[in-house]
């Protein structure tokens, strides 16, 4: 039976302040910031504590965000290299690498891209879906889902190149956040959008991170 996961934070977010993104538990593993986050603090994520099903192109071992110029980067590494093509594992539709950015605590809208699990603390979602060929980068802007619209999408740049990856998003498009939350997590997923049938293999929002500028 597929497990269905729920990215909801509802206990209490830890989250560390600074000038940059910091952990708020010491993780065990090490890693050296990765070609793609150059000039990016990354985040060590242990080797390993993906599902036991997951491969290693869904096993997170480092992860970051930065701006500058206006923009931000979110970047992050895997186990392996992602492939150029592959069979998306335990029967889902697409494999998926994704920030969540929780810019305002006092809001959690409920929907899209979920159907029935209930508020969500992402006001935006930065996404790479890969069906088993080149990822697609799509920003989702949840904000309007609190007001009784529907949430917004664009397309935004994804770069792949090897085991890292990195989305560029313009800060305007974010609402030019002087301060976020932020988790990520690599998931497989079911097609098309919504859907609330999804596994993540390896996610850390159980102890966010914060961003601050």
């Amino acid at each position: 039976m597929r497990k269905t996961a729920c990215l909801v934070v509802l206990g209490v977010l830890v989250a560390a302040c600074g000038g940059s993104s910091a952990p708020a538990p010491s993780p065990s593993a090490t890693t050296s910031p990765p070609p793609l986050a150059s000039g990016i603090e990354m985040i060590p994520d242990p080797v390993g504590d993906s599902a036991p099903s997951a491969p290693g192109y869904l096993d997170t071992v480092a992860y970051g965000v930065s701006e500058t110029g206006g923009h931000f980067t979110f970047a992050f590494e895997v186990a392996e290299p992602i492939p150029d093509s592959f069979e998306v594992p335990m029967g889902y539709d697409a494999a998926q690498w994704s920030f969540c950015l929780d810019t305002d605590l006092s809001s959690a809208p409920g929907g899209y891209p979920f159907v029935a699990i209930g508020q969500v603390p992402c006001e935006f979602i930065v996404t790479a879906v890969s069906e088993g060929g080149p990822a697609i980068g799509t920003l989702i802007d949840r904000r309007p889902l609190a007001h009784g619209k529907e949430a917004e999408t664009s397309s935004i740049p994804v770069t792949i190149d090897e085991a890292t990856g990195a989305f560029t998003v313009p800060a305007a498009q974010l609402g030019d956040p002087s301060r976020f939350d932020w988790a990520m997590t690599a998931s497989v997923i079911a097609l098309p959008l919504p859907s609330d049938d999804f596994d993540d293999l390896d996610a850390n929002y159980e102890a966010m991170y914060r961003w601050t500028g």
